[in-house]
């Protein structure tokens, strides 16, 4: 059997199709908002798994490929020794309320960022509660350099990485 053209190269998908994918039926306008933030903007499920991950998100957090980290649990993406904290912010989210904190982690090339990361639940209007979590995490390295945040977090297993 012979493939049609379109069959054998399937468009990539966009960025608006993974987040209706995570919360439904998304406007252009939240599209455009989101494209506009050079935080990491995630939607996880309640368990903390991802469902999606901005671009720009994914250029500041160095991922190569989206799709090899999609569906894992947020946490595990995270030192070892973290992994309980991010646990508690993304279940702080789902307690209905939200969290904060200022950490390391490596990118996905292995250079240690400091990140300030707020989770928080996504509300549907008229509603109530979701069960998605939404996960903001901003790039305060050179903040943290400066000396601001002196009470991030930095696990000592990288501690060595590069800046």
């Amino acid at each position: 059997m012979i493939l049609e053209r379109k069959e054998m190269f399937a468009p990539a998908r966009t960025e608006m199709e993974d987040l209706e994918d995570a919360i439904g039926h998304v406007d252009r306008m939240a599209i455009s908002l989101i494209g506009a933030s050079q935080d990491c903007i995630k939607i996880l499920d309640q368990e903390g798994a991802l469902l999606f991950m901005s671009e720009n998100g994914q250029c500041a957090m160095e991922i190569k490929s989206y799709d090899a980290i999609r569906g894992q649990v947020w946490s595990t993406l995270w030192p070892a020794e973290m992994e309980q904290e991010i646990e508690r912010l993304v279940a702080v989210a789902r307690s209905g309320e939200r969290g904060e904190l200022v950490a390391a982690c490596p990118t996905g090339r292995g250079r240690l960022k400091v990140w300030q990361v707020f989770t928080s639940p996504i509300y549907i209007t008229g509603v109530g509660l979701s069960d998605r979590i939404l996960s903001i995490s901003r790039d305060v390295t050179i903040a943290w350099r400066a000396g601001h945040w002196p009470d991030a977090i930095v696990a000592p297993s990288i501690r060595h990485l590069p800046t």
